[in-house]
């Protein structure tokens, strides 16, 4: 998970990915400019890169972001 604004909170993330058993890192970047590339505070990127999702808040439904990236079910 890349946070992209110093004020983004992750939380919720981080609680389902631990639900899901996957390894999930944040990294913050305070790149000048980076945040309007990827046009929202966080980006969720898979291992080979690829966007997977994209917003500026921690969706209601975030098991349900990670159920449709990985394809798992719990």
């Amino acid at each position: 998970m890349l946070r992209l604004t110093k004020d983004a909170a992750t939380e919720g993330f981080e609680n389902a990915a631990s639900d899901f058993g996957l390894p999930m890192s944040m990294v913050d970047v305070a790149e000048h400019g980076l945040r309007d590339i990827y046009a929202a505070d966080l980006a969720l990127l898979r291992p080979d890169q690829v966007v997977a999702w994209r917003g500026n808040a921690v969706p209601s439904d975030v098991h349900g972001v990670l159920e449709t990236v990985t394809g798992k079910h719990i």
